[in-house]
């Protein structure tokens, strides 16, 4: 079975938090493979939430 992982580069790419909730309405945690730290404006380990 394929899965993501960080060390296969497995990783989502979004040019923004508008895009990246098309797909993850809620947001996404830091451990998530979409999860980018420039998206985290809070820095609660949590991208694109809303707040």
């Amino acid at each position: 079975s394929a899965q993501a992982s960080p060390s296969t580069g497995g990783t989502e790419h979004f040019a923004n938090c508008t895009e990246l909730r098309k797909k993850y309405p809620h947001g996404v945690p830091s451990t998530h493979p979409a999860y980018t730290s420039k998206m985290d404006r809070d820095n609660d380990n949590f991208a694109c939430e809303k707040n």
